[in-house]
């Protein structure tokens, strides 16, 4: 016995792996703008097998003898509902618009007619769908002599007006709810992630549409929707049988949601609040516990640390730590990864702004807002008067003027669009990002080289043109791609715990977090 349960395991293993690569290869397609048809049937191919396995080695997995479907636009879900059931009749109810896709759902589980029967609905109406409902299980225990109780009904198909009116209906007959959700949203391929099915089965109707709309919370917390899941689950805490679990979940999306704003003090005031909470509700998530506190905490000692430099900064230069710079890019790569480029440009910009006000002042004793030139460490100003050719030791201004304006026109030229360049006479009171740039390869800065001040300017005035700068147009993905690309180098320039780096939220950790949520649903 125990042998045959690890033969299964190691099989799901297997089954696993072969579509997390046939995933990677389905990516690389995708963004290439390839065909991936042949590649998608063998995912689902794979799929199919390890849902009908994985859903028959649960403890919980209960086989239905009768299975009633509302069919909308998804065949896959009812398809690998009824090869894990393996049911001995089905009753389907469907839409004029639906009955290709029921065809379909026949074909592939190659339902003898003897098997199933059709329901078709002439109006979409929650009575329609309830009485629909009833034919479906006339049908089966009348006809079919199967007991009510080996009956379940899957109402995720069709339109919500349907599903309205077969929860209705499995309230009345006491009916089992049986349907397929996915664990996991893949937001490259833009759709739930292969292989992470799962069958669940309710008893309640009322927690399925609970449950079934946190998890649609869920999904927009993965793909960081963060706004919209806080008010799904808002609105379920409002009408939930268990109201401290689904304002625990709303806690949490407004945390990630005030951090994704910038708002570190409020984000970390609600891990506090969090955590409290979730000693409050102990027993209802206590599988779950430690490893949700151990994400929050890791996120606490994080948001603590950017916050104390915050808070002992006097002036605005002080504030910046590489910590908080680092979460400024990482929010930039958040908003890239939604296709917002607009943000996420002015973020990138702003990071490579702040690396530049870090390094300066932190290495070449400058403030980027009320530059002292005159401050610059001696051995940067010995440096910089051993390589002049007319070398003043009082006059280390005009040393980098000269050097800053050479720099200028260089960029002038290389650009050829910028006219002709006129000679700054004393240097800037404020330092701007191309200026910073500037600034660090005239003092030395072995991380700057001349190409990279060339590469950071044309990249900048592809910015500097757009609507949220001195433009009207918006910043598309290529552009925004470029910036991202010198932002990475510029990051270079400074050190970051590695520890640390791992504790800052992406979608690696969303879904993690995710995944411990799911577990007690």
């Amino acid at each position: 016995m125990g042998e045959s349960k690890n033969s299964k395991n190691n099989t799901i293993s297997l089954l696993e792996n072969s579509i997390k690569e046939k995933l990677t290869e389905l990516k690389a397609l995708m963004k290439q703008e390839l065909d991936y048809s042949k590649l998608d049937q063998e995912i689902w191919k794979l799929s199919k097998q390890k849902f009908k396995l994985e859903a028959r080695s649960t403890k919980k997995f209960q086989k239905y003898q009768g299975l009633i479907f509302t069919i909308g636009f998804s065949p896959e879900p009812i398809v690998l509902n009824i090869l894990a059931n393996e049911p001995e009749s089905v009753y389907f109810i469907y839409t004029k618009e639906s009955e290709v896709i029921l065809n379909e759902i026949i074909d592939e589980t190659q339902l003898k007619p003897s098997y199933y029967r059709r329901g078709r609905m002439e109006r979409i109406s929650a009575a329609d769908s309830y009485n629909q409902v009833k034919r479906g299980i006339q049908f089966l225990s009348e006809e079919k002599a199967i007991p009510i109780e080996r009956i379940a009904l899957d109402p995720t198909g069709g339109t919500k007006i349907m599903s309205v009116g077969c929860g209705i209906a499995a309230s009345i007959f006491n009916l089992d709810i049986l349907y397929v959700n996915n664990r996991k949203y893949n937001p490259e391929i833009r759709r739930p992630e292969p292989g992470s099915e799962v069958l669940v089965s309710i008893p309640n109707p009322f927690d399925i549409y609970q449950d079934d709309k946190i998890l649609e919370g869920l999904k927009y917390l993965e793909t960081l929707n963060f706004a919209h899941a806080r008010e799904i689950f808002y609105k379920i805490s409002r009408t939930s049988t268990n109201p401290l679990f689904a304002k625990l979940l709303a806690l949490i999306s407004d945390m990630l949601y005030q951090w994704d704003m910038i708002n570190y003090h409020e984000a970390l005031s609600s891990i506090g609040k969090i955590i409290k909470l979730i000693n409050q509700i102990e027993q209802n998530i206590s599988k779950i516990k430690d490893d949700v506190i151990s994400v929050l905490e890791k996120w606490e000692n994080y948001l603590e640390i950017i916050i104390e430099y915050i808070n002992k900064g006097k002036r605005e230069v002080e504030k910046i730590s590489p910590l908080l710079i680092y979460d400024i890019k990482k929010n930039a790569d958040r908003e890239f990864e939604k296709g917002i480029y607009n943000n996420a440009s002015l973020k990138y910009y702003r990071t490579i702004e702040m690396i530049n006000q870090y390094i300066l002042f932190t290495q070449f004793n400058i403030n980027t807002q009320e530059p002292e030139y005159d401050n610059v460490p001696e051995e940067y100003k010995n440096e910089l008067i051993k390589k002049d050719s007319t070398p003043k030791k009082d006059a280390i201004q005009e040393i980098i003027l000269k050097k800053y304006n050479i720099l200028w026109k260089d960029i002038y030229e290389k650009t050829n669009i910028l006219g002709e360049y006129k000679e700054r006479e004393i240097l800037p009171r404020r330092i701007g990002l191309i200026a910073g740039v500037i600034m660090r390869y005239i003092l030395g800065d072995p991380n700057i080289n001349k190409d990279l001040v060339f590469r950071i300017h044309a990249t900048a005035e592809q910015r500097n043109n757009s609507i949220f700068a001195h433009g009207i147009e918006s910043v598309d993905k290529k552009t925004c791609k470029k910036l991202k690309k010198v932002c990475v180098t510029i990051m270079k320039s400074i050190q970051i715990d590695s520890n640390l780096k791992k504790a800052v939220f992406d979608t690696y950790e969303i879904a993690k977090l995710t995944d411990y949520i799911i577990k007690v649903l």
